[in-house]
């Protein structure tokens, strides 16, 4: 259940990256929700360009894969995952008491990511056969779950790092976390 509505959080990411440095003008609390807003953006255009790929991969069924689909499909992947990874550098901890905590979290992420990146790189040959597709399934299946259940976890820790501080008020309150978290 936590996988499929991690997988669910990541088909959303796509449509709105917030990457980008914090302006120097915006301080306190709406630099902090401006923060968060960019952490949770830059999940959802992770997790729609991963269902993108998803949706791919399944037209035309098992029969239909190639190894040009699969190879766009690794391509893909890392792209959105190098992307997210650059957008989540590039806000920054948030100027709080929990900065490091935060830090930590997305630090976390950011290796969790990479390992997944590199298993599913090794799992997926150059110009793979049918049963080069088929022998590598379950350890896409696993990297893929594992990323989602790393995107699940990192929201959580980042949103609870200090309960009733100014990080998790910036998750609650920023928009583009509406679909990370319950009021």
């Amino acid at each position: 259940m936590l996988v499929a509505a991690a997988i669910a959080v990541l088909a959303l990411t796509a449509s709105a990256c917030g990457g980008g440095k914090k302006s120097s003008t915006t301080t306190g609390a709406a630099a902090t929700e401006a923060w968060a807003g960019g952490v949770c953006s830059a999940f959802t255009t992770w997790k729609s360009s991963l269902e993108d790929v998803k949706k791919s991969l399944k037209n035309g069924g098992l029969q239909s894969l190639s190894s040009a689909k699969l190879q766009q499909a690794e391509s893909q992947v890392s792209d959105a995952t190098n992307t997210l990874v650059k957008s989540l550098k590039n806000l920054g901890p948030p100027s709080t008491t929990s900065a490091a905590a935060a830090k930590n979290g997305v630090s976390s992420l950011e290796n969790s990511l990479s390992a997944s990146m590199s298993a599913i790189k090794a799992a997926v040959p150059r110009n793979p056969s049918l049963s080069d597709v088929i022998a590598a399934i379950p350890t896409l299946t696993t990297e893929f779950t594992k990323m989602a259940n790393s995107l699940s976890t990192t929201v959580g820790d980042l949103r609870n790092a200090d309960p009733g501080s100014e990080i998790e008020q910036a998750f609650k309150q920023a928009p583009s976390c509406s679909a990370y978290v319950s009021s």
